[in-house]
């Protein structure tokens, strides 16, 4: 054999090796690179990782800081009104009854409603008694009265009523303290007065 047949050879599989070679290269499929971020550069020598991480906890901004608007207090006190006193309440009967003349023009009348008035202010109970038609009627309004009851009538509401019967019907408004619990409350209150047999005022009913 020719000693240059191995050489020959061996330059035939290089070529063939070269081919080969060239030909896979140009079919290489270039893949997609993925961006990645890193949290922080890689640790220099010495360093954990979790000094690493803590750097970069470090290093990231940090969020807007949020305004903190101070809550209102759960238990904040409102304004609470309070009921007015019976201390320095004054009884009274400040009602211009010449004011009241519609309805209110007959002058016997007008004194029987006074005289009940003017018992309660005083704290009459014979006066507050003596007005209605008869006892039974002033028992069932004893209620009215009431021993830690005060009263102070300030006017006349709207205009007096005549009923289909011949009464007069009279709503006084005024205020009335109890002298027990110290409360001071509104009163609206409606007298029903008709002539007795002997033509005399008398009351027959207060709503």
């Amino acid at each position: 054999m020719n000693r240059s047949t191995p050489f020959m050879m061996i330059l035939g599989i290089a070529a063939l090796l070269s081919a080969c070679g060239g030909k896979h290269q140009s079919q290489a499929v270039s893949l997609p690179v993925v961006a990645t971020s890193t949290i922080a550069a890689s640790p220099s020598a010495g360093s954990s990782p979790a000094a690493a991480v803590s750097a970069a906890i470090a290093k990231a901004p940090s969020a807007a800081a949020t305004p903190v608007t101070a809550a209102s207090p759960v238990n904040a006190a409102s304004p609470v009104q309070t009921a007015p006193s019976s201390a320095g309440f004054e009884p009274g009967l400040a009602i211009d009854f010449d004011s009241y003349r519609d309805g209110l023009d007959d002058s016997a009348l007008i004194a029987a409603l006074r005289a009940n008035l003017d018992a309660l202010v005083g704290h009459d109970e014979k006066g507050f008694r003596a007005g209605f038609v008869n006892e039974q009627l002033a028992d069932g309004m004893m209620g009215l009265y009431g021993e830690t009851y005060r009263y102070r009538f300030t006017g006349i509401e709207g205009t007096v009523l005549t009923s289909s019967y011949g009464e007069k019907l009279i709503t006084v408004l005024g205020q009335r303290a109890n002298t027990a619990t110290g409360d001071v409350e509104d009163v609206k209150m409606m007298y029903v007065l008709k002539p007795n047999a002997d033509g005399i005022w008398k009351i027959n009913m207060i709503d």
